[in-house]
């Protein structure tokens, strides 16, 4: 009977590579990011704010992407607070706004940037 499943198995992971996706190494060209917020498109380069951008490619290729604050980590003034709790959402505050309780007894709030 050992010998059996023993043999089922060998014979399930043989037949496992056939069965995997085949792999794409067509290239992706995405197109350029417009920025509207000023009533007007414009490139992110030209827009008199701060704009940042995260491709694809980094987002795949950089940490094992549990949860949003692993993307997050890489935008200046985005802070993402991971509770540990995968129940709960993220707690996410982009330079201060977002923020939602004072911080101690004379209601500071804390701001990170």
């Amino acid at each position: 009977m050992a010998m059996l499943i023993g043999l089922i198995l060998a014979i399930a992971s043989a037949t496992a590579p056939a069965l995997a996706q085949p792999t794409s190494t067509a290239e992706v060209t995405l197109d350029p990011v417009v920025v509207t917020a000023t009533r007007r498109a414009e490139r992110s380069f030209d827009v008199p704010a701060s704009v940042d951008t995260i491709d694809g490619a980094t987002i795949r290729d950089g940490q094992p992407q549990i949860n949003l604050s692993e993307t997050l980590v890489r935008v200046p003034g985005v802070f993402a607070a991971n509770r540990g709790n995968y129940a709960q959402d993220l707690q996410i505050s982009s330079r201060g706004y977002g923020a939602r309780a004072a911080f101690g007894v004379r209601g500071v709030r804390l701001y990170q940037d």
